[in-house]
């Protein structure tokens, strides 16, 4: 059957009418403007995952599956063999649970006299001054409870965002720190972060997250994923009764 011309413009105008006033705005992100998920993994969960320049951290870097105190391994799940006597939750899964096999940065603490740097990166400005961004981080905590026979003594992190003269752009932390993972459901990363507005005439910014100095004795360790920014704004959803 033909519609005719008219018709059909009447047609089409009712539905956009319909689903605008059917659509949701709820607050979101747009894609990321800069992004750290520390790469892609395989399906062999033994694999070993690219080293950071030294010039990104403070911890150096283990090939081991379980690495040492002060150091820090590349992969996309914590050995399925335990590690430390089982000290380690059997965490299986970085934060990305759309990305199969995604990589995250595990790392082996311990007590540290001065802050450290566990992630840092120079980011070329390529972001619009004036627009409202959201810097983040996804942190979990990898000790068992019952690994701490005296009490925990768990991290507490400092994130922030400076101008490549040193100046704040913003920071944030953790507290009052990154308490043991809960394995209901699964075990899940928390994601940390602070919305702030893109100053004019930056062209470099330095990403920093740090550990705050502590006499760290147990339930200390900890993995990070997902470090980036991105873009703050409505996310339109159109439903249909």
């Amino acid at each position: 059957m033909c519609i005719p011309v008219a018709l059909k413009k009447i047609i089409i105008l009712s539905l956009l009418i319909f689903v605008l006033h059917n659509a949701n705005a709820q607050p979101g992100f747009g894609a990321p403007a800069y992004i750290q998920n520390f790469g892609k993994g395989s399906l062999d969960p033994s694999l070993i995952g690219t080293p950071l320049p030294s010039s990104k951290t403070e911890y150096s870097f283990s090939s081991s599956l379980c690495p040492p105190e002060g150091s820090y391994t590349i992969a996309r799940r914590i050995n399925v063999d335990g590690c430390f006597a089982d000290e380690w939750i059997p965490l299986s899964k970085d934060n990305t649970s759309i990305s199969e096999f995604g990589m995250m940065m595990i790392v082996n603490s311990g007590t540290i006299l001065t802050n450290k740097v566990v992630y840092q990166d120079t980011v070329v400005n390529n972001m619009c001054p004036g627009t409202v961004y959201n810097f983040s981080v996804a942190i979990i905590n990898i000790d068992r409870p019952s690994s701490c026979l005296f009490g925990p003594d768990f991290p507490v992190f400092e994130y922030r965002l400076e101008d490549d003269a040193g100046n704040i752009i913003g920071k944030d932390t953790t507290r009052p720190y990154v308490g043991y993972a809960i394995p209901n459901f699964d075990y899940k990363f928390t994601k940390y972060g602070f919305d702030f507005t893109m100053p004019s005439g930056i062209n470099r910014m330095v990403v920093r997250l740090t550990l705050l100095r502590r006499t760290y004795s147990c339930a200390e360790d900890f993995a990070i994923d997902d470090i980036k920014i991105a873009t703050v704004g409505p996310v339109v959803t159109s439903f249909f009764n």
